[in-house]
């Protein structure tokens, strides 16, 4: 079963496109870390603060399993 991040699997239902759209493009993007934190950065500001705040707890966990990540922290 695929982890959610939410408290809740309720909440996990209500998430925005644009939380599923981010973590989609944060994947793609994980090769390069300078892009991946500009595309990181720019989530943030563009996502309500409860689903930005999932996405940084979301980004971490990813980022632990990406050894080219870590160097840069969140």
């Amino acid at each position: 079963m695929k982890r959610c991040y939410f408290q809740s699997e309720f909440d996990c239902m209500k998430a925005t496109y644009s939380f599923f759209y981010y973590k989609a493009i944060l994947r793609k993007v994980s090769f390069d870390t300078t892009l991946f934190y500009k595309e990181y950065h720019k989530a943030l500001t563009v996502l309500p603060p409860k689903e930005a705040k999932r996405l940084a707890r979301w980004a971490a966990h990813y980022a632990q399993k990406q050894p080219q990540l870590l160097p840069v922290s969140l």
